[in-house]
C-alpha cells in the first residue's frame, strides 16, 4: 500500500480504532459495574453477620445478668436464713447458691466470653473493656462467692454435712484463657490481677502452671 492509499483509508483505520475502544470502555465499564454491585452484596451480607453477632452478643450478656441477679436474690435469703440460724434452709441455700453459680452462671459467661473473644480478636482495647466489665466482676464474686460459702459461722449452722466447697480450674479456664490473651500485650497489671484470681479461687496449682 502506497502512501495515497493509506491516506485514503485512514478514516476506515480511524473509525475501527474508535470501535475497538468504544468496546473496551464498554466492557470495562460493565465488568466494573458486575464487581460493584457483587462488593455490594458481599458488604450487605458482612454488616448482617456482624449484627447478628452483636445481637447474640448483647443476648449473651443479658443471660449472665439474668443469673447474677438470681444469685444476688439466693445470696440474699441464704443471709436471711444465717440471722434466724436455720439450719437446713441454710444448707439448703448454700448447696443451690454453688450449684446455681457453677452450673448455670459459668456456662452462661463462658458462652459470652468464648463471642466477645472472636468478635474482639483484633481490637484491643474492646478486649480491655470486657475484662474490666465483665470478667474481673464475674472472677471477683466467684472468690466472694468461694469466702462467704466456706466461713466457720455458716458451716457451724448448715451443720456436719456441710463440707468445704472448692470449685475446679475447668470451670473457669475460659475466663483466664482470655486474660492470658490479653497479657501478651505486656500489661504487667493484668497479669498480677489474673494471678490473685487464680490464688483466690483456690488455683494454686494453676499458677504454678501458668506463670
Amino acid at each position: 500500500m502506497n502512501w495515497d492509499e493509506f491516506v485514503e483509508q485512514l478514516p476506515f483505520y480511524a473509525l475501527s480504532f474508535a470501535g475497538l475502544l468504544a468496546l473496551v470502555a464498554i466492557s470495562w465499564f460493565w465488568a466494573r459495574s458486575r464487581f460493584m454491585g457483587e462488593l455490594a452484596k458481599y458488604q450487605t451480607e458482612i454488616a448482617k453477620l456482624q449484627l447478628g453477632r452483636n445481637d447474640q452478643l448483647f443476648a449473651l450478656e443479658d443471660a449472665c445478668k439474668a443469673k447474677n441477679e438470681r444469685i444476688r436474690l439466693i445470696l440474699k435469703d441464704l443471709k436471711q436464713q444465717l440471722r434466724e440460724k436455720n439450719g437446713e434452709m441454710v444448707r439448703a441455700r448454700r448447696n443451690e447458691l454453688s450449684n446455681v453459680f457453677v452450673l448455670d452462671y459459668c456456662p452462661a459467661m463462658q458462652a459470652y466470653c468464648r463471642l466477645a473473644q472472636e468478635i474482639f480478636e483484633l481490637d484491643r482495647e474492646k478486649r480491655q473493656q470486657f475484662i474490666e466489665n465483665h470478667l474481673n466482676p464475674f472472677l471477683q464474686l466467684a472468690g466472694d462467692l468461694l469466702q462467704v460459702l466456706n466461713q466457720k459461722k455458716l458451716t457451724d449452722i448448715a451443720g456436719p454435712g456441710a463440707l468445704p466447697i472448692r470449685y475446679q480450674y475447668m470451670d473457669f479456664d475460659f475466663a483466664f484463657d482470655f486474660l492470658r490473651a490479653q497479657i501478651r500485650f505486656q500489661d504487667f497489671d493484668l497479669k498480677q490481677a489474673r494471678k490473685a484470681h487464680l490464688e483466690r479461687l483456690g488455683f494454686e496449682r494453676a499458677v504454678k502452671i501458668h506463670n
